[in-house]
């Protein structure tokens, strides 16, 4: 009957496609989560880029007693970003140009089987038509076979939606997590590399609730616990805490680049805009090299 009752309602694809891929798939599909930043004081350009994966293969060969610790974090930023902040939980955060973030995505989105072409590849997001929009904007074509092979797109709005969780509204990444009882820090978020790692620990934990209401045998509830044990597990906070202080001196060097982003001449792309131009980018990053100290 739960079945049943998920087929009635928006968003079941996503639920089957949770279904197939973590229950029924024998080949591997790598699930990726995707979050983009980018900040007002510069012009709604990106500034930072969150990926996490999960392979399903490794997800299966593992034990009972083996670290669940399988989702694999990147955190890339602009230099400019770079030079502000950073609060990044699971490694050490990339700095990459940003006339080269549309090559890291191309390479990042376009995994390889082990014989070359391309693996199959399950996008997550939290509202994913920004982050698709964006890809569009960059002139990232999802659909050209020869380079991608995306199985699908999961959003954890129309998840949320379909197991009925009371959210009245399109539930935010915190709020989300709140709810799932998935183990946080507030503060950390709003960082895209965090962003990305906790969207794919909601979905592990929305794709156990619903599999929960379906039912099945013991291999299904199996899957299911190490689904929640990879979802709750624990997190090491021992970076320093986010200091409002530094925060509010950021915020100042951020004003003063927006001025300098201002002076110069308006620069054209055929990315929508996302990106800018590299002398945009030196001349930001040269007003805000004093705030190394803020590091």
């Amino acid at each position: 009957m739960a079945e049943e009752k998920l087929r009635e309602l928006p968003g079941t694809d996503s639920i089957r496609l949770l279904q197939r891929v973590l229950m029924e798939e024998v080949d591997e599909i790598i699930i990726l989560s995707l979050d983009f930043g980018y900040s007002a004081h510069e012009g709604n350009k990106i500034t930072q880029i969150g990926i996490s994966t999960m392979s399903t293969n490794v997800w299966r060969e593992l034990s009972p007693t083996e670290d669940a610790r399988i989702i694999h974090s990147r955190c890339v930023r602009t230099p400019i970003k770079s030079l502000i902040t950073s609060n990044f939980l699971f490694g050490e955060s990339e700095t990459v140009y940003r006339r080269n973030l549309v090559d890291f995505l191309r390479d990042a989105l376009a995994q390889r089987s082990v014989d070359g072409s391309p693996q199959r590849v399950v996008l997550v997001g939290v509202g994913t038509l920004n982050e698709l929009k964006i890809l569009k904007d960059l002139g990232i074509d999802l659909q050209e076979k020869s380079f991608f092979a995306i199985e699908g797109i999961l959003d954890l709005n129309a998840i949320t939606k379909t197991l009925e969780l009371p959210f009245r509204n399109r539930p935010s990444l915190l709020r989300i997590l709140k709810h799932l009882e998935i183990f946080f820090r507030e503060e950390y978020l709003h960082d895209s590399g965090n962003d990305a790692h906790f969207t794919l620990r909601a979905l592990l934990m929305l794709a156990a609730i619903a599999f929960e209401r379906i039912g099945g045998d013991e291999v299904m509830r199996s899957r299911v616990e190490s689904l929640k044990t990879i979802a709750l597990d624990l997190i090491d906070f021992s970076l320093d805490m986010p200091d409002e202080m530094k925060r509010q001196r950021r915020d100042q060097h951020a004003g003063k680049a927006a001025e300098a982003r201002s002076r110069l001449s308006p620069v054209t792309g055929s990315n929508g805009g996302w990106l800018g131009g590299d002398d945009e980018e030196v001349c930001l990053a040269s007003t805000l090299l004093g705030v190394q100290d803020l590091m």
